[in-house]
């Protein structure tokens, strides 16, 4: 409706009366008969109660359509996640999301016309669970050369003595660990380059390398997480990671940074049926003077890895290989007990934060709240809680003041259906409710409270009197985004780690606020022609426009051919996705790198298409 207020569409239709009759249009309607203005002004009322019932109709349908076809979890906010590295003060750790670093930031904030800027905590915590160990890579070699690791630098040592031929397919580690740890499974290697054109290549090589602990065999597999448990299996468990958002959120970064680690499978291998008193492989000792090695100590720990194919000199020197490094996530763990009646209990998740996603509720019974995807007659009898955000997570664009002003309107039209409790008594208890909403709202601007934070937790409890405990993330949006590497964390939950040794790898990033209505509409959309999967090459360009928004202009979709890193495989066909942006995209590279990463895992997870894809930047 083009009608914004009663006003409006009074004013329109006069003018439109003054046209037909021949009057000038700057006649007003004290001009006419009055007959004439009451029948304008009650034909403006009805139209403007019709485009009223419309929104609210509208609003109803759309929001109807999110819950059939939608799972509320894709409107939640995104945290921004990181690579980290920490040091141990045991010979073996094993950490969980329960453990939180944090960092200070200061934030800019304006107060009176000035620029003032405040400390804010940013808490991270690692995505899964994995094993720590008390240890360091110390010497890299590769090639013709050999490099010492101080302080996580790589120094150069020595080069091979000259007419010795290289081989540039076989890479050594030598690690420090401490004697007393016990078994090595789960031990994890990252492996990080600093030119993005060689990544795939090397990792794809890496992943199909045969690998050696002191010339005793060993197995190791991509990733970095420990072997799933035989419980996590269950039909209960299945599902509740499905409505899991902190789970799946996890999931992502896991896939995100998967290809950089190497771990060790759980077989079993003890370390001290590694040790050995000279462990410095032959093959060093065969191209590098032994004085060069003298100093090097010979209880270091030596992984030799065959790859598949030679890596070159450039490579070589790109190459870091670190131990003990991890990825984390801006959440933080938050916890309050609660009061139950029987039935609907609608409880406030205060926070100064953003809510990310409910870690767990249960009572002093011991039940374990399970969520609703909805709630109707079907389960009112069961127990368990929905998530609702914004206040009743409406789609239009009204607040409450908006919609009880447009109550008190209706209830002022039909004054005549309260006539026998008389005028002035309808009159005063208008006034009441009008200085009601007034100091409501003067109240919620002196404690700034945000359309957009508001989340509540609805509880249905079958039993008076429990006392819940709730326990949800909480995470700080885009305000965790670029805290640069290097930068040390601080320690919040975690005594088996070394105090300062919790350092920044990469910079964090990803952390993006709620979908607004538009990017909602957008999502819908795709949904109703694709049933959120990719097929066709409609779905893809559907998926391209979800995910890059109005920065992207063209897509476009062909068959290509490639030539696969691995050496058992030789041309492979291909879907190439050829993106146009917009000629106004401000997107940084690093920004750009991180979008077209993201869309491939998703066409990864999404796409029921045998083909690799590869995306390219026109």
């Amino acid at each position: 409706m083009l009608a914004n207020s009663k006003d409006a569409i009074k004013s329109r239709m006069i003018r439109n009366a003054s046209g037909i009759w021949g009057y000038q249009d700057t006649e007003d309607i004290n001009s006419f008969d009055p007959i004439v203005g009451m029948i304008i002004g009650a034909l403006a009322e009805e139209i403007y109660n019709v485009s009223e019932e419309i929104k609210k109709t509208d609003a109803r349908i759309v929001e109807k359509l999110f819950d059939l076809l939608i799972n509320q979890d894709v409107f939640t906010h995104f945290p921004a996640h990181a690579l980290v590295k920490a040091k141990t003060t045991q010979p073996q750790v094993s950490i969980s999301e329960l453990y939180q670093f944090n960092f200070i930031k200061k934030v800019p904030k304006t107060v009176k016309e000035e620029t003032v800027y405040t400390n804010k905590t940013i808490c991270f915590t690692p995505t899964t669970e994995l094993r720590l160990f008390k240890g360091e890579v110390k010497y890299f070699a590769a090639g013709n050369q050999i490099f010492e690791i101080l302080d996580q630098v790589k120094e150069p040592l020595a080069n091979a003595e000259k007419g010795i031929v290289f081989d540039f397919s076989r890479l050594y580690i030598g690690l420090k660990l401490d004697n007393t740890i016990d078994k090595i499974d789960g031990l994890s290697l990252m492996f990080s380059i600093k030119n993005k054109l060689n990544e795939g290549r090397f990792y794809n090589s890496i992943s199909n390398a045969t690998w050696k602990i002191n010339n005793k065999d060993v197995d190791f597999r991509q990733g970095f997480e420990l072997p799933q448990h035989a419980q996590d299996k269950s039909l209960d468990e299945i599902f509740r990671k499905e409505t899991d958002i902190s789970y799946k959120t996890c999931r992502y970064v896991n896939e995100f940074y998967r290809s950089k680690f190497m771990t060790i499978e759980n077989h079993n291998y003890f370390l001290k049926d590694f040790i050995k008193s000279d462990s410095l492989p032959e093959e060093l000792k065969r191209k590098f003077p032994g004085n060069i090695l003298k100093p090097v100590p010979r209880d270091i720990f030596w992984i030799e890895i065959q790859l598949s194919q030679p890596v070159s000199s450039e490579i070589i020197n790109d190459l870091t290989v670190l131990l003990n490094s991890f990825p984390v996530v801006n959440r933080e763990i938050n916890e309050f007990s609660q009061l139950l009646t029987r039935g609907i209990n609608i409880i406030p998740l205060t926070t100064e934060d953003l809510f990310f996603d409910i870690k767990s509720i249960s009572d002093t019974r011991g039940t374990l709240y399970k969520p609703f995807h909805s709630y109707g007659s079907e389960n009112a009898n069961e127990e368990g809680y929905m998530i609702r955000h914004g206040g009743i997570a409406r789609f239009d664009s009204r607040d409450a003041k908006e919609t009880i002003n447009h109550l008190i309107d209706l209830i002022r039209d039909e004054r005549a259906s309260f006539a026998l409790l008389g005028t002035d008594l309808i009159s005063s208890e208008l006034i009441q409710l009008d200085q009601i909403i007034s100091r409501l709202k003067q109240r919620l601007e002196t404690n700034n409270v945000r359309d957009d934070s508001n989340s509540y937790l609805i509880l249905n409890c079958n039993s008076n009197f429990e006392r819940a405990n709730v326990q949800f993330w909480t995470t700080s949006g885009e305000l965790a985004n670029s805290i640069r590497s290097n930068s040390k964390l601080t320690i919040q939950n975690g005594s088996d780690l070394d105090t300062n040794s919790v350092i920044m790898i990469t910079n964090s990033f990803g952390a993006r606020q709620k979908l607004s209505k538009e990017d909602k509409l957008n999502r819908l959309r795709r949904m109703l022609l694709s049933k959120g999967r990719v097929v066709t090459k409609e779905d893809i360009k559907a998926l391209c426009f979800e995910h890059f928004g109005t920065e992207l202009s063209e897509v476009e979709i062909k068959k290509g051919v490639y030539l696969d890193p691995s050496p058992e495989k030789g041309l492979v066909r291909s879907l190439d996705v050829f993106l146009k942006l917009d000629t106004q995209d401000k997107l940084t590279g690093d920004e750009l790198e991180q979008k077209i990463n993201e869309l491939k895992i998703i066409l990864k997870q999404e796409s029921l298409n045998l083909l690799p894809f590869r995306v390219f930047i026109r």
